[in-house]
């Protein structure tokens, strides 16, 4: 198919007798634009099947992006607060896993809880669609009792966010706290929507079917 459509377009200028070329053309009638429609439009399909054999638009990465305020109740017995406020703001591409330790990405705020000492991390699991997040300050997303951090973990990043579980704990603390229950509000994830590049050879599809056409009209 590749090696017809390149013969069919090469031969569209060249043909000077009236011998028929790989199109199916005669130079009398690419002279006199006596192409019909039917056969322009064969020219037109065979260049496009050409374009696409040789040459692929990358996708967009899809972004998504979450800007939320939760609240998180029923901690474990003896927790230093039993209710936990906060806001988190992150964007990610979700096409595939992802992972931040840098303090960077995401930003988290819980007031009344100390962060001091800590980094924000995420790791985003493409296949499960689950966001695992939080301020740490004893490696990565490690959870010791007696430190300071916070950990949060979402379902169903990519279309309506769930809160599943979090757990924390403070320096002199004696245990980590956790909790299942809570509630991210509002719910704002928008999922970025793949837009196909205009490259150069679209260009030159175009142009070439502008010249065709005015060859048409001689």
């Amino acid at each position: 198919m590749r090696d017809a459509a390149a013969a069919c377009i090469g031969e569209l200028f060249q043909t000077r007798d009236e011998s028929t070329n790989a199109c199916g053309f005669t130079s009398r009638a690419m002279a006199t634009g006596e192409m019909d429609m039917k056969r322009f439009i064969m020219i037109c399909t065979a260049m496009m099947a050409l374009m696409s054999a040789f040459f692929t638009t990358p996708a967009a990465a899809s972004i998504v992006t979450l800007n939320e305020t939760f609240t998180i109740t029923g901690f474990s017995a003896g927790a230093p607060l039993s209710t936990l406020t906060g806001s988190l703001s992150l964007s990610f591409d979700n096409s595939t896993d992802a992972i931040d330790t840098t303090g960077t990405a995401l930003t988290i705020s819980v007031p009344g809880l100390s962060l001091a000492g800590t980094t924000t991390q995420f790791a985003y699991n493409h296949a499960s669609d689950r966001l695992h997040l939080g301020a740490y300050s004893v490696g990565n997303f490690v959870t010791n009792a007696g430190t300071n951090y916070i950990d949060i973990e979402i379902g169903n990043v990519s279309t309506t966010p769930l809160f599943l579980n979090a757990q924390y704990s403070q320096v002199g603390a004696a245990a980590n706290f956790s909790s299942t229950t809570g509630t991210l509000t509002p719910v704002v994830a928008i999922a970025g929507q793949p837009i196909p590049a205009l490259g150069p050879w679209s260009l030159v599809a175009l142009s070439t079917l502008l010249a065709l056409l005015g060859l048409r009209r001689r």
